[in-house]
């Protein structure tokens, strides 16, 4: 049956917080350090599908307690690199061990197809969900922080076009609370004169 969307369970919008997806990794840590360390990876990345899965030994590198990985934005993006810092969850425990058990340099991370990717996220979060969804959960997050700049959304994400920005800050909600916020302090004047 053919959908009018691309997935099944349709486009999800509801972010899920770092509690969720801790209790569902954990409850699944019986699957390899592989799978483990690809989830984590969608997670903390927020990356495409294709971005996580044609890395390599020789894009991760450890640098002054952080992690730097040589990540092109795909899609005519404009990215080089992420940084993970080495005291983030997963990062230690599941992604560079799997990393250094990969032998040679030019040798993928994660050596599955794109099916696995998606089947293994499905199987560890629930029909609805997909790869993709951990970069709309990544940018909502980065959206729903005031201190977040539309440039570190950019360099993060490798977006070029702001109004790719504009998609996801309408679902973390910043512009209406950021206005409710300051409607409240013109109200707080008021009553103090």
């Amino acid at each position: 049956m053919k959908h009018p969307h691309k997935y099944l369970h349709g486009k999800q919008a509801e972010t899920m917080t770092f509690e969720e997806f801790d209790k569902a990794l954990r409850f699944n840590k019986h699957l390899s350090l592989k799978y483990l360390s690809f989830l984590a990876f969608l997670y903390l990345a927020g990356c495409r599908l294709n971005e996580a899965l044609s890395r390599v030994k020789k894009d991760f590198n450890i640098e002054d307690n952080v992690l730097v990985l040589t990540i092109p934005a795909t899609k005519k993006g404009e990215r080089e690199f992420l940084e993970f810092d080495l005291s983030w969850p997963y990062v230690k425990e599941f992604i560079i061990p799997h990393v250094e058990k990969v032998r040679a340099d030019n040798n993928r991370i994660w050596n599955f197809t794109d099916r696995t990717g998606e089947r293994l996220v499905k199987k560890v979060f629930g029909d609805k969900y997909y790869p993709h969804y951990f970069r709309l959960n990544a940018a909502v997050s980065f959206c729903r922080n005031p201190d977040t700049s539309i440039q570190d959304i950019k360099a993060w994400f490798g977006w070029r076009r702001i109004e790719t920005i504009n998609e996801y800050m309408g679902l973390a909600r910043r512009d209406v609370s950021e206005a409710r916020k300051k409607r409240g302090m013109e109200f707080e004047k008021l009553a103090r004169e």
